[in-house]
């Protein structure tokens, strides 16, 4: 259909072009609702977030990861520490970051593994009883280094292993993410 000018058009003509013109419009509000409602999954993505923390938006933890107080970290290493323990993926995945790194010292081949294979490595290991025994936490703005030691203790109680960590926390879209961990096993006392 070829427009000349609106004094040429029929009564069809109007009618069609009335309904293309509200066609269009439905079609970019349908659009712009559509980006409203996706824009807060892709701005998460943005800070190194996954899929798998979806589900850390509700509960305890959930509030402790956003308040931006860098001391609710005390309560994310102690969750930190029971989650190794009670061999929680879920919860874990919610407290490090999609970048995390870890590294054991002494190492003698600096081997350094990310998220997955922590998750992986816990899964693989007997439950225990987990508890921080010192905690000190040192923020530089939006970045918080985190250090301390904790006691692994099998299910009876019997004391196993103690390690010595230094966590670094960085607050992002989400709240607090742990982005690295130094670990080293310390003697038992």
């Amino acid at each position: 259909m070829e427009m000349m000018g609106k004094q040429n058009l029929s009564v069809d003509d109007a009618s069609a072009l009335r309904n293309v013109r509200k066609w269009k419009m439905r079609t970019m509000l349908l659009f712009g609702v559509l980006l409203v409602v996706a824009m807060p999954s892709w701005a998460q993505r943005t800070d190194g977030t996954t899929s798998d923390q979806t589900q850390c938006g509700v509960g305890k933890m959930a509030a402790s990861l956003r308040d931006k107080n860098p001391q609710v970290l005390r309560e994310v290493e102690n969750q930190w520490i029971q989650a190794y323990g009670d061999r929680d993926a879920q919860l874990l995945a919610c407290i490090l970051a999609a970048d995390f790194e870890i590294a054991s010292m002494p190492d003698e081949k600096l081997e350094i593994n990310g998220k997955q294979h922590v998750i992986d490595w816990m899964g693989s290991k007997s439950p225990s009883s987990n508890t921080v025994e010192h905690l000190h936490i040192k923020t530089y703005g939006q970045a918080a280094v985190v250090r301390g030691s904790y006691l692994v203790r099998t299910p009876d109680g019997k004391p196993v292993s103690r390690f010595q960590f230094t966590d670094v926390f960085l607050y992002r879209t989400r709240g607090w993410q742990a982005v690295s961990r130094e670990i080293a096993a310390l003697p038992l006392r």
